[in-house]
C-alpha cells in the first residue's frame, strides 16, 4: 500500500506563539481585528484553505528561540463530538509540544541547504477529498499558476516556492510590462 498523500504548506515568517497557534485553527481567530496592514485580519483564511482540500489539518509554529508546538484538527472527529463541550460549542484544545513530520523536516533542510527552520509556521493537510488533480505533476503546474496569478503584486517582495520552483508573477491581462 502507498503512502498517504499529504500537503504542507511551509512559512520561514516569524511565528506564532503556542496560544496563537489554537487561534489559528479556529474560524474567526485572529489577533489583528483592527490592523489593516497585510493579510490575515478576519481569521478565517488558514482554517477555510486547509478543510477546502483535505478533512484534516495540524499547525506547527514556532518564534525564534522558541519549541515546535502543535493543533490538529480533524472534521470528522468535530461531527463526531470530540471537540464539543457538551452544550454543542465546539472546543479546541490548546497546543502542545511537537515537531513537524519527519518527511516535512527532510524537505525543508534540502531546500535551505541543510539549515532548519529557526522559525515560522507549517500547516500539514491530511485526508485530501477536494483535490482536483490528482498527480503529483499536474498539481503543481497548477499551484504555481494560480499563485502566479493571485499573488503577482505581492511576489515583488516575497518569494513562494511549490515543490522547490520559485513562483513567477503573471498577469492575466496582460497588463503588466514584464509579466
Amino acid at each position: 500500500m502507498g503512502a498517504t498523500p499529504e500537503i504542507a504548506v511551509i512559512d520561514d515568517g516569524h511565528g506564532m506563539d503556542p496560544e496563537m497557534i489554537r487561534l489559528s485553527v479556529v474560524w474567526g481567530g485572529t489577533h489583528r481585528e483592527d490592523d489593516r496592514e497585510g493579510y490575515g485580519r478576519y481569521g478565517y483564511g488558514l482554517p477555510s484553505a486547509s478543510v477546502s482540500q483535505g478533512r484534516r489539518f495540524t499547525v506547527y509554529s514556532k518564534v525564534e528561540g522558541g519549541e515546535w508546538h502543535e493543533v490538529t484538527l480533524d472534521v470528522d472527529d468535530i461531527g463526531s463530538g470530540k471537540y464539543s463541550d457538551g452544550n454543542r460549542a465546539i472546543v479546541i484544545p490548546p497546543s502542545t509540544p511537537g515537531d513537524p513530520p519527519s518527511w516535512v523536516t527532510r524537505y525543508v533542510e534540502t531546500t535551505r541547504e541543510g539549515e532548519p527552520l529557526t522559525q515560522g509556521t507549517i500547516v500539514v493537510i491530511e485526508k485530501l477529498d477536494k483535490l482536483t488533480w490528482k498527480t503529483k505533476v499536474a498539481l503543481e503546474r497548477k499551484l504555481l499558476e494560480h499563485f502566479g496569478i493571485t499573488y503577482r503584486n505581492l511576489l515583488r517582495s516575497v518569494n513562494i516556492f511549490v515543490n522547490g520552483t520559485k513562483v513567477q508573477g503573471l498577469d492575466p491581462l496582460f497588463l503588466t510590462p514584464g509579466y
